[in-house]
């Protein structure tokens, strides 16, 4: 069952692809292969990283957008909910912060292996070096680790796009939750009853006189800290939407409840409070603050651990105050990070690479190292080179949407995605709970940059124009050439810098007797009043002029 699932996947991705817009489908691969393949298994395939679930959803939902872009026949994948799809145009981002991010990732991962040939010997335990094919495996490894945010940065970056995301990840978790409420009560065992193993500990997951709830992911935690992004999905789009606002909000308390019952005080916790932030703080400024605020902290938190600047010993008596296995628990991993801090700074550039080489021995080679936090590991791993890149480009994005949350009218949307990568930038200090989803955020938040900075170009463009320069632009849309849809709505094919033509503007302003609109005529009116230029398809489009003289 496990092969066949794994396998599987591809053919149902397909299936997705020809049957839904890109947008639903990219969704609904990368959430549908995350939440319901096993985890944990894989199969070796020569040269290329171990094909597990990570591996087969994102290369399929890639191999589908590209063989969609590439064809020129309309389809109806190649449309959205609102008649047109912006699909940011290749694979590569434009951002150099952003490519700086990837090249440490990659090249820092090479560099690794590059400097860690040599064999450990730690109390007799022998730990060997690293080769060139490590060297290839660990690229190839951050490579498929970085697909869920190549996607989302293509697919997710405009803001009715986001909000399909975040509907999508509500819907997914009221779903996810009702497994994970019959598992609270029957107990953890519906990957031993559909694959035939359990993922992790039994005893990890009986507390309190109630079971945890795990379903196909890997650990309790796992499970939680998604539950908590579903909680603030659904909340963003209750706060939002007012037609199914009663079905969002609902949502959202299934998903509060489930938290409660499954004795998950800290993705609860989070939940609670990131929610009070987008319920009191206003639609966009106060909870893009608190993300901008946590993302900053996250990113300089080792440096502050480092330099003690954190203050340790205040949460340690403060956790005692509440609950005092929680406060050794907490304890304990204080110290471990303590140790595996102090083996890290040995190599401090690239790290100590795999096979368990960044872990603390005795004397007598017994590992003595608990490695929970994802911080620790990656520094440990692949240095501060390769930390630098991978949070970098988790938590840069939400600092850049603040500092130009005025000038690129940041809705709602784009901030309920800033609050749900911002818990699980949070979770990644004590936990390892870097997933595709947290990649897949990342993504579309750099989209949302990438598109923000377009608008900024508008104003120069004008001015190039009139100057007679050719203004720059970024073909937002070459990867989707839509089909006139039925509502009436202009063909498009790309956009750029330029705002519209003045005829087209004048067409397309509403008057001011328009009843309210909903969420898909809002939309409709966000994409005529950004400062984009939606430019023809070349068979509509007037015949160029020409400056040739005609021949004397």
């Amino acid at each position: 069952m496990i092969y066949v699932a794994l396998f599987g996947w591809p053919v149902v991705v397909a299936i997705l692809f020809s049957r839904q817009d890109v947008p639903r489908a990219t969704a609904a691969a990368i959430l549908g292969g995350y939440l319901l393949l096993p985890h944990g298994v894989g199969y070796n395939l020569p040269v290329l990283p171990t094909y597990n679930k990570n591996f087969a959803a994102s290369l399929s939902a890639i191999i589908a957008i590209t063989l969609i872009a590439g064809s020129r026949r309309p389809n109806r994948a190649k449309t959205d909910v609102t008649g047109e799809a912006f699909l940011l145009p290749g694979w590569i981002p434009h951002s150099k912060i952003v490519l700086l991010g990837l090249a440490m990732i990659v090249v820092g991962s090479f560099a690794t292996a590059l400097t860690n040939t040599s064999s450990l010997n730690e109390g007799g335990r022998i730990l060997r070096g690293l080769s060139i094919y490590d060297a290839g495996s660990m690229v190839l490894s951050a490579g498929v680790a970085l697909l869920p945010f190549l996607l989302g940065r293509r697919v997710f970056a405009m803001p009715h796009l986001q909000r399909l995301l975040l509907a999508a990840f509500a819907i997914a978790a009221a779903l996810y939750g009702i497994l994970a409420l019959y598992e609270i009560r029957m107990s953890p065992q519906l990957s031993r009853q559909v694959y035939g193993f359990f993922p992790h500990s039994w005893t990890q997951h009986v507390r309190g006189g109630g079971y945890r709830p795990v379903v196909f992911l890997q650990h309790a935690l796992w499970l939680a800290i998604f539950l908590a992004m579903g909680f603030l999905a659904s909340l963003s789009l209750a706060l939002r939407n007012t037609r199914h606002r009663t079905m969002w909000f609902s949502i959202s308390l299934l998903l509060l409840l489930t938290l409660i019952l499954g004795k998950s005080l800290g993705a609860f916790m989070l939940a609670l409070a990131f929610g009070a932030a987008l319920l009191f703080g206003g639609a966009v400024r106060i909870p893009l603050i608190i993300s901008a605020a946590t993302a900053s902290l996250v990113l300089v938190y080792p440096m502050m651990r480092g330099a003690d600047l954190v203050p340790i010993n205040s949460f340690v008596s403060k956790f005692e105050s509440i609950d005092a296995t929680r406060a050794s628990s907490f304890s304990f991993r204080l110290r471990n990070e303590d140790m595996l801090l102090e083996k890290a700074n040995q190599k401090p550039l690239f790290g100590w690479g795999g096979y368990a080489r960044a872990r603390v021995y005795d004397q007598e080679g017994r590992d003595l190292s608990v490695t929970d936090g994802e911080w620790v590991i990656t520094i440990g791993e692949v240095g501060w080179i390769g930390y630098l890149g991978k949070f970098g480009l988790l938590c840069l994005p939400i600092v850049a949407l603040f500092r130009h949350r005025k000038t690129w009218n940041i809705g709602p949307e784009t901030v309920g995605l800033c609050a749900m990568l911002s818990i699980n930038l949070i979770d990644l200090i004590p936990n390892a709970t870097l997933t595709p989803l947290t990649w897949l955020i990342a993504g579309a938040l750099v989209g949302r940059v990438e598109v923000g900075a377009v608008e900024d170009q508008a104003p120069k463009s004008q001015e190039r124009e009139r100057n007679g320069m050719r203004a720059p632009s970024l073909d937002l849309g070459a990867a989707a050439r839509e089909t006139r849809p039925r509502t009436g709505i202009p063909r498009s094919g790309s956009v750029t810098a330029r705002q519209l033509p003045r005829e087209t503007a004048a067409e397309t302003e509403p008057t001011t007797e328009t009843p309210a609109l909903d969420d898909q005529e809002a939309e409709n009116r966000y994409t005529r009043q950004t400062r984009l230029h939606v430019r023809r398809r070349p068979d509509t489009a007037a015949a160029p002029k020409t400056n040739r003289k005609a021949p004397s």
